[in-house]
Formats: C-alpha cells, structure tokens, sequence
C-alpha cells in the first residue's frame, strides 16, 4: 500500500510516508493504528479509496488464498450502501489466478 499511496497521492504525502516507514519496519503481528487517517471525512475518503485500490490490485495478481478472496467478497458486500458505492470493481475478481499455498503472502 505504500507503493501504491506514493503513486496515487506523492512520495511526500503523509499517508505515502507513514505507510512506507510501517512497511520498512514491517514485523509479523503488527497492528497499525489508522485513528489519525480515519479522524476526518475527508481522510476517510483517502484511505478507504487506497485500501480498495490495493485489494483490487492483489486480487488481479493473486496474491490472496481462496479464504482470503471469500473473505474479501463477505467484507464487500456485508458493508452500508453508501460505503460500497462502485463495490461492483471486485466482482470477477474473487479468485486467485494461480493456485497458493501459503496462508498469506508480504508482498512490498
């Protein structure tokens, strides 16, 4: 999601930044804490945008299991309308394109 921040609002933007210092340091267990993202509406907007962009990138590489591309099609479609305005872009998009065979992958 760094890459993918960097790309969509600058290498300087604050979110770019935060999320590539995360993914720098990144550990196994890490909980990220995206309350100051997630203060104002507009913020929200930003990010939720980012996180559908990057779930629909990683579902066309494959980079989910079968679990995790269900899961991702219960996420979508338990949420508000008003939250899954243009949800329709993960449709087709539910399986992997090649078989994985470990529980996730880290992909930078």
């Amino acid at each position: 999601m760094a890459a993918d921040a960097a790309a969509r609002f600058g290498a300087g933007d604050r979110l770019a930044q935060y999320l590539a210092e995360q993914r720098d340091s990144f550990s196994m267990g890490r909980v990220l804490y995206l309350d100051e993202w997630l203060a104002a509406p507009a913020d929200r907007v930003r990010l939720l945008g980012l996180l559908d962009a990057a779930t629909v990138r990683l579902l066309r590489e494959g980079a989910f299991t079968d679990y995790g591309c269900e899961w991702v099609a219960a996420q979508t479609s338990n949420q508000a309308p008003q939250q899954t305005a243009g949800a329709d872009r993960f449709q087709g998009l539910h399986r992997p394109k090649k078989p994985s065979f470990a529980w996730f992958r880290y992909q930078n």
